[in-house]
């Protein structure tokens, strides 16, 4: 879960595909992902848990200041994310 103290949130939104995620900080996105990043081409989530998941990730990066929060494959394997 987003931590308590954090000022992002996460939004999971339907895609014509599968599922993408929003992070939105004072209530505007600042991040839109549809796809699943760090791998070639255009593929959505397969799932609203996978996407989550890495959404998830994402604001784990951004509360402890990693800029930019980018995902790796490794990452992505490690989370089980279908791709």
């Amino acid at each position: 879960m987003v931590q308590p103290d954090s000022v992002y949130q996460v939004v999971i939104v339907a895609t014509a595909d599968g599922w993408g995620y929003q992070i939105t900080q004072n209530k505007s996105v600042i991040i839109n992902q549809p796809t699943i990043p760090a791998i070639s081409g255009n593929h959505a989530f397969a799932s609203e848990p996978e996407a989550r998941s890495v959404a998830m990730l994402v604001v784990e990066k951004l509360n402890h200041g990693r800029m930019p929060p980018s995902v790796t494959v490794k990452e992505l394997d490690s989370l089980g994310i279908t791709y």
